[in-house]
Parts: structure tokens; C-alpha cells; sequence
């Protein structure tokens, strides 16, 4: 069964910060990646487990890297991110 995006925002946006917003923000993101990477990169970031934000992170840098490198690398370099992530996403970037 797929779940419709605005259903897992609807359940993310309703929960209290902790494991379970986690990782119902962590399918939003994943179920916002193929339409709209910017915004989910932007709800990403508010993931306070840096486990669940770094793998979502890394899956959303891996598929936009590939589908708008100039888009994706302007939003990491951009990002409020610590440059230690930036520098760790930007190596996500296909080469060549």
C-alpha cells in the first residue's frame, strides 16, 4: 500500500519532537525526493535524530546530485548545514 504524501506530513506535523516525528519526517522526505527535492532536503534538516537526518540526507543528495547537480550542490552550499555535512554530501556528486 502506498502512503500519499500529504497523509505522512499530516502525521509528522502532529507529533511531538522525538523517534516517531523522526521517522514519519523520514518517509516525507523520502516521498517528496522524486517530485520536490528542495523542500524535501528543507524538512531533512529538521530531523533531530542525526541518524535518521543523515540517511535521509544521503538519499536525497544521492538522487538530486544525479537528476540537478547545479540545483542540488547550490541548496547543500547554501544549507545552514555544518560544513563538515556539506563537505560529506557535495562528495556525493557523480563524477564526471
Amino acid at each position: 500500500m502506498k502512503v500519499r504524501p500529504a497523509i505522512l506530513w499530516q502525521r509528522a506535523h502532529g507529533l511531538d519532537l522525538g523517534p516517531a516525528r523522526d521517522e514519519a519526517l523520514g518517509a516525507y522526505t523520502y516521498s517528496l525526493l522524486r517530485k520536490d527535492p528542495n523542500s524535501a532536503a528543507a524538512w531533512a534538516v529538521t530531523i533531530s535524530d542525526p541518524k535518521i537526518r543523515d540517511k535521509s540526507l544521503n538519499g536525497i543528495a544521492t538522487f538530486w546530485l544525479n537528476k540537478d547537480p547545479a540545483a542540488a550542490s547550490a541548496w547543500i552550499q547554501n544549507s545552514s548545514l555544518p560544513a563538515a555535512d556539506k563537505k560529506r554530501l557535495l562528495r556525493l556528486a557523480p563524477s564526471g
